[in-house]
Protein backbone atom coordinates (compact mmCIF):
# COMPACT_ATOMS: atom_id res chain seq x y z
CA UNK A 1 0.00 0.00 0.00
CA UNK A 2 1.36 3.42 -0.85
CA UNK A 3 1.89 6.09 1.78
CA UNK A 4 -0.84 8.24 0.28
CA UNK A 5 -3.35 5.41 0.46
CA UNK A 6 -2.35 4.60 4.04
CA UNK A 7 -2.71 8.26 5.02
CA UNK A 8 -6.16 8.38 3.41
CA UNK A 9 -7.30 5.36 5.42
CA UNK A 10 -5.93 6.78 8.64
CA UNK A 11 -7.89 9.99 8.03
CA UNK A 12 -11.11 8.00 7.56
CA UNK A 13 -10.98 6.64 11.13
CA UNK A 14 -9.90 3.12 10.29
CA UNK A 15 -12.58 2.38 7.73
CA UNK A 16 -10.90 -0.94 7.00
CA UNK A 17 -11.39 -2.12 10.59
CA UNK A 18 -15.07 -1.26 10.83
CA UNK A 19 -17.43 -4.19 10.50
CA UNK A 20 -20.17 -4.01 7.95
CA UNK A 21 -23.59 -4.71 9.41
CA UNK A 22 -25.46 -7.63 7.82
CA UNK A 23 -28.50 -7.03 5.66
CA UNK A 24 -31.81 -7.32 7.46
CA UNK A 25 -33.85 -7.57 4.30
CA UNK A 26 -34.29 -10.27 1.70
CA UNK A 27 -32.70 -9.55 -1.64
CA UNK A 28 -34.97 -11.96 -3.49
CA UNK A 29 -38.06 -14.07 -2.89
CA UNK A 30 -37.51 -17.27 -0.90
CA UNK A 31 -37.41 -20.12 -3.47
CA UNK A 32 -38.30 -22.72 -0.82
CA UNK A 33 -41.26 -20.81 0.62
CA UNK A 34 -43.95 -23.15 -0.72
CA UNK A 35 -42.38 -26.47 0.23
CA UNK A 36 -40.61 -25.58 3.50
CA UNK A 37 -43.68 -26.12 5.76
CA UNK A 38 -44.08 -29.64 4.34
CA UNK A 39 -40.35 -30.27 4.76
CA UNK A 40 -40.52 -29.13 8.39
CA UNK A 41 -43.41 -31.46 9.07
CA UNK A 42 -41.43 -34.38 7.68
CA UNK A 43 -38.28 -33.37 9.58
CA UNK A 44 -40.19 -33.14 12.86
CA UNK A 45 -41.55 -36.65 12.31
CA UNK A 46 -38.18 -38.10 11.27
CA UNK A 47 -35.20 -35.80 12.00
CA UNK A 48 -32.78 -38.48 10.78
CA UNK A 49 -33.88 -37.89 7.17
CA UNK A 50 -31.09 -36.77 4.90
CA UNK A 51 -31.63 -33.43 3.21
CA UNK A 52 -30.89 -34.79 -0.26
CA UNK A 53 -33.39 -37.64 0.06
CA UNK A 54 -36.04 -35.25 1.38
CA UNK A 55 -35.32 -32.81 -1.46
CA UNK A 56 -35.70 -35.57 -4.05
CA UNK A 57 -38.97 -36.72 -2.46
CA UNK A 58 -40.35 -33.18 -2.44
CA UNK A 59 -39.20 -32.71 -6.05
CA UNK A 60 -41.29 -35.72 -7.05
CA UNK A 61 -44.30 -34.51 -5.06
CA UNK A 62 -44.04 -30.98 -6.50
CA UNK A 63 -42.78 -31.38 -10.06
CA UNK A 64 -41.39 -28.25 -11.64
CA UNK A 65 -41.34 -26.30 -8.36
CA UNK A 66 -37.88 -27.32 -7.17
CA UNK A 67 -34.92 -26.81 -9.44
CA UNK A 68 -31.83 -29.01 -8.93
CA UNK A 69 -29.80 -25.86 -8.21
CA UNK A 70 -31.75 -25.36 -4.97
CA UNK A 71 -30.42 -28.56 -3.41
CA UNK A 72 -27.53 -26.84 -1.62
CA UNK A 73 -29.81 -24.07 -0.35
CA UNK A 74 -32.20 -26.73 0.94
CA UNK A 75 -29.33 -28.61 2.62
CA UNK A 76 -28.20 -25.43 4.36
CA UNK A 77 -31.71 -24.71 5.57
CA UNK A 78 -32.13 -28.26 6.92
CA UNK A 79 -28.75 -28.07 8.65
CA UNK A 80 -29.55 -24.76 10.32
CA UNK A 81 -32.92 -26.13 11.46
CA UNK A 82 -31.26 -29.25 12.91
CA UNK A 83 -28.65 -27.14 14.72
CA UNK A 84 -31.37 -24.90 16.13
CA UNK A 85 -33.28 -27.95 17.37
CA UNK A 86 -30.14 -29.37 18.96
CA UNK A 87 -29.40 -26.07 20.69
CA UNK A 88 -32.98 -25.88 21.89
CA UNK A 89 -32.87 -29.39 23.33
CA UNK A 90 -29.52 -28.63 25.03
CA UNK A 91 -31.04 -25.55 26.64
CA UNK A 92 -34.03 -27.57 27.84
CA UNK A 93 -31.69 -30.17 29.36
CA UNK A 94 -29.77 -27.43 31.17
CA UNK A 95 -32.94 -25.87 32.55
CA UNK A 96 -34.27 -29.23 33.70
CA UNK A 97 -30.82 -30.30 35.01
CA UNK A 98 -30.80 -33.49 32.93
Amino acid sequence: MSRNTARKHLRQNDVLNQEKSPNTWRTRKDPLERIWPEALKMLREAPELEAKALFEHLSQCHPGELKPGLLRTFQRRVRSWLLAQAALSDNVRKVLNL
